[in-house]
């Protein structure tokens, strides 16, 4: 009986136009993380691929159950889940605060020089070094890590000193602003730490406030970048929100790597 032999090269073909046609699929199935309609709506995000549409440096990321897009329920304001230097991903739960997994390329960072006044200059070359001294801090020893294959710092941070009658006056990643307090309508004071889109008619600030932890991961260049990566939760809730976070840092791919 008659066997059609197959030259060996036309194997190598066939199994290189697999792999092709794998990659495709695994790029077909990315989306681009939703958005919210409103500033107080709350969306869950589906499990799966994601990559990201306005956030620069470009990456792609897998997440699990449970993220979400937007504000808590109770707030008055919401978060801006996506802009070209910041991504902002929560969780809530009924009985806890909402915990959040931030991607920030920060410009300018914040000198408090009063207790009610924070003044915004240039973002430092060392933003490790700049946590670790800033005073309003209590910060951990920072420990060598990857994120996507691209180095970094990560250390835990606490605030202990804060400006108390300290106001932002606008939009900021961490809580909503309330017109009592700048952080949240917990009526508890923040420290201010970031300007994360100056020029902007709002201007987001990434404000660390009373009764949060917080991870920091700082990635020195990231396609020329800086990128610093927050986690930040409740102490009573940190652990839980660091291995789901852990779980899709350990996914984050740099697409211009």
């Amino acid at each position: 009986m008659y066997r059609p032999v197959v030259p060996a090269l036309g194997v190598g073909l066939l199994v290189l136009l697999i792999l092709v046609l794998s990659a495709c699929g695994g790029e077909a199935d990315s989306r681009k993380i939703p958005e919210t309609s409103s500033l107080t709506e709350a969306r869950r995000i589906p499990a799966g691929n994601y990559v990201s549409d306005e956030f620069r440096p470009a990456m792609s990321l897998r997440l699990g159950e449970g993220w979400r897009t937007g504000p808590a329920p109770d707030f008055s304001y919401g978060v801006f889940m996506e802009k070209y230097n910041s991504l902002t991903l929560s969780r809530f739960s009924e009985s806890s605060r909402p915990s959040y997994l931030e991607f920030l390329v920060v410009p300018k960072v914040y000198e408090v020089v009063s207790p009610y006044e924070a003044e915004a200059q240039a973002a430092p070359e060392d933003m490790v070094s700049w946590l670790q001294k800033n005073p309003g801090l209590e910060a951990g020893k920072p420990e060598s890590v990857t994120v996507g294959g691209a180095k970094g710092k990560q250390f835990d941070v606490v605030a202990t000193r804060m400006p108390q009658e300290y106001s932002s006056g606008g939009y900021h990643s961490v809580n909503t602003y309330d017109e009592r307090h700048c952080c949240n309508t917990y009526d508890e004071p923040c420290l201010p730490l970031f300007q994360i889109s100056p020029g902007y008619g709002e201007q987001s600030t990434y404000e660390l406030c009373k009764g949060y932890k917080v991870r920091f991961i700082v990635l020195d260049d990231v396609d020329g970048k800086r990128v610093t990566i927050s986690v930040l939760a409740p102490p009573a809730e940190f652990e839980e929100t660091w291995l789901k976070a852990r779980k899709v840092l350990d996914t984050v791919e740099w697409r211009g790597r």
